[in-house]
């Protein structure tokens, strides 16, 4: 019966995790696991203070809230999957418990033999008993037992594989029509008095938190480049001294991750592909902000602070090939017209400079380039404390400072009014955000001191301060005379929309202006739909006349689903889509056994709260 479980590997990892987890928490962390302090008890089964710590320590991860969430979620499914077992008699006897030990490797000695010596020593050093390192080695495998019994012990009929196909595989074709709540803004009226509510009743979306004007001084290696002297014979000694080297490309990038990797479903990528092609065509309509683009939209944080900046690339392997590609196959000073795919996401690559090392006068640009950016940041550092004594010096002129030490005014000032969360959102940094709302800036409108962003520095001083407050009605009245229209105007296409959709139901003609009729596979569809909208287009099954349902979107849309159809399917693909039924059904019977056990097992909550964490 336990055959599947005999390959050693399984104790292996039982035995290193929990070597992980005492390396880590040691014996204060075991005293907590043996006292009664518990979070919850299933049966007979504790989940303890201990156990989650030692399940985030085993899957790398921090202690935050989702992770707590999760790591609770998996230890009851465990700790309900022990006490089924023991209730439907699947139990691992102490014979077989020691059959296991005596066959890991990783207690054997050099001779082949087990080592009873090292054993116990591994004993000593995590659980203290031998009975307690066998009770948690048993419990492993009691829930791995029933898990493996519940998801792939059965059988899948031709009937059942059918049902799936028909769900699953077939070709639909539809049609929509929308209620464009533009249309309604027309015919909302409305009085003083249903405003003044109106603004009453949303009081809090319209609170503006404390705001700030502020201004700074930014200096950045780009900006600096222009002031750094260079000279030829300096050019010419880097060509020399590294002609005989690989091609390199100075490159920069604006990075769109996914957020799951090469998991990320199809959905979250075309919406991840939508809004990094919409920044596309930002920065390729003024590519001399490149730098501030990187700063505010790029997800990879460490080359952000640096514009985007990924340094000096070779054609090595170094990245991944498509980014290799573009970089290579871009003019220097260029942005690469398309978005670069690659196993991380998406990215918007600009070529900076190009070193071929093979011919001078080509690779002369690309060098100078590359020197006056690293002789600009060595000026920078060694210009930082004399910008420092100076802001300190000249406490409330920025103005000065710039013009003293840089020999140009380059203080700019903020657009308006910005609060702490606007102010994220235009991508400044994190450490700039805190010095302008420290208490002393707020209060003292001083200079702050070098705040050293990765190449940048910065200098900032606050201006002016507006408190948190909720503006009058007639300060805001535009603002608050659209949202009421909006959301009247949604109210009735809404309306609109849900009285048709019974009309349609009831099989009444409507003279409706409907979408032309596509054609979409359930495949297709799942690429291309929301997961709510997709469960829509699936269960819509038009056996015997169109089905129609309503899509809540910003204007309501009325889906109707004319026809399906199943195309005899490969071989391949239904092997593949056996797997799939496979799956799906011993999903199924897992959610249904934990219902069971649920209702069937005693549970009691311990003295331990999961939100003390």
């Amino acid at each position: 019966m336990f055959d599947f479980l005999k390959n050693s590997l399984i104790v292996k990892i039982i035995l290193a995790l929990i070597a992980i987890c005492f390396m880590f928490f040691g014996v204060n962390g075991w005293t907590l696991r043996v006292a009664n302090n518990y979070i919850v008890e299933i049966g007979h089964t504790k989940i303890t203070d201990f156990d989650m710590k030692s399940y985030l320590q085993r899957n790398h991860q921090t202690q935050d809230d989702k992770n707590m969430q999760e790591a609770y979620k998996d230890l009851q499914k465990r700790a309900y999957f022990i006490e089924g077992a023991k209730k439907l008699g699947m139990l691992v006897s102490s014979k077989r418990i020691r059959e296991m030990i005596s066959a890991e490797p990783a207690f054997y000695s050099y001779n082949g033999q087990f080592d009873a010596e090292k054993y116990h020593r591994f004993i000593d050093q995590t659980y203290h008993s031998e009975a307690l390192f066998e009770d948690e080695l048993r419990n492993n495998m009691m829930s791995q037992l029933i898990s493996f019994y519940l998801t792939k012990n059965h059988v899948i009929s031709d009937f059942q594989l059918m049902q799936y196909l028909s769900i699953y595989e077939t070709e639909k074709t539809w049609r929509t029509v929308v209620f464009p709540v533009e249309k309604y803004l027309t015919k909302v009226s409305y009085t003083e008095a249903q405003l003044r509510q109106f603004y009453q009743e949303h009081m809090k979306a319209y609170r503006q938190e404390q705001a700030i004007q502020y201004e700074y001084l930014l200096l950045t290696p780009k900006w600096m480049m222009t002031k750094v002297p260079l000279k030829e014979e300096e050019i010419r000694n880097y060509f020399d001294n590294n002609h005989a080297d690989s091609p390199k490309r100075m490159v920069s990038h604006i990075a769109f991750a996914f957020p799951d990797g090469v998991q990320t479903d199809e959905v979250t990528k075309a919406s991840i592909f939508q809004q990094a092609f919409a920044i596309l065509k930002k920065v390729e309509a003024a590519p001399e902000d490149f730098e501030i683009f990187a700063s505010k939209y790029s997800q990879d944080k460490s080359t952000a602070q640096f514009g985007g900046s990924l340094g000096l690339l070779e054609k090595n392997g170094q990245y991944q090939k498509a980014l290799e590609e573009a970089a290579f196959n871009t003019p220097p000073g260029k942005i690469y017209p398309q978005l670069v795919v690659t196993d991380d996401g998406y990215h918007i690559i600009k070529v900076d400079a190009k070193i071929d090392g093979k011919d001078y006068a080509e690779d002369k640009p690309g060098i100078a380039y590359l020197l006056r950016f690293n002789k600009a940041k060595s000026v920078m550092a060694e210009l930082r404390d004399k910008l420092s004594e100076a802001a300190f010096r000249e406490s409330k002129d920025l103005h000065k400072i710039s013009r003293q030490e840089l020999g140009n005014d380059i203080v700019k000032k903020s657009e308006g009014w910005v609060s702490k969360q606007e102010a994220f959102l235009k991508g400044v940094p994190v450490e700039v955000i805190e010095s302008l709302f420290d208490p002393l800036s707020l209060s003292n409108h001083v200079n702050s001191d070098v705040i050293n962003v990765g190449n940048n520095d910065w200098i900032v001083r606050v201006t002016a301060v507006r408190p948190a407050r909720t503006p009058p009605l007639d300060e805001i009245r535009d603002k608050v005379i659209a949202d009421y229209k909006l959301q009247q105007a949604t109210q009735m296409a809404l309306s609109d929309a849900q009285n048709a959709l019974s009309q349609l139901q009831q099989g009444k003609m409507l003279p409706l202006t409907w979408s032309a009729v596509q054609t979409l596979s359930v495949d297709e569809a799942r690429n291309r739909l929301p997961p709510g909208e997709f469960n829509q287009f699936l269960l819509a099954r038009p056996l015997t006349g169109p089905v129609y349902y309503l899509i809540k979107r910003a204007s309501p849309v009325i889906v109707a689903v004319l026809s399906q159809k199943l195309d005899q399917p490969s071989e391949d693909k239904i092997k593949f889509i056996f797997g799939k039924a496979n799956e799906s059904i011993g999903h199924k019977n897992e959610v249904a056994m934990l219902s069971y056990l649920y209702r069937k097992i005693n549970r009691k909550m311990g003295s331990v709260q999961l939100d003390s964490y």
